[in-house]
């Protein structure tokens, strides 16, 4: 099944790691890479996602390979009992 996505506010953006695939979170005093998705920092824009990935560079070089990815939040509908 197939399902389009009309609204763009559905559309989150990530930092992922590309080597090991584990997904960026900011924590109180440092980021940490090692998250699965549902645990990870969303941005509303790709601006501010672009932001966090430079911050997350300046804060420890290793950082400089996270990559922007797109996530789609799809609620499919009600489940009725």
């Amino acid at each position: 099944m197939e399902y389009t996505i009309y609204n763009e506010s559905l559309v989150k953006y990530m930092l992922r790691d590309p080597i090991s695939g584990l997904y960026y979170h900011f924590g109180a005093f440092s980021g940490t890479v090692g998250l699965n998705i549902a645990q990870a920092d969303r941005f509303d824009t790709i601006k501010e996602a672009e932001d966090a990935r430079r911050f997350a560079c300046e804060q420890d070089k290793k950082l400089k390979d996270l990559q922007i990815r797109k996530v789609k939040i799809i609620d499919i509908g009600e489940v009725n009992e």
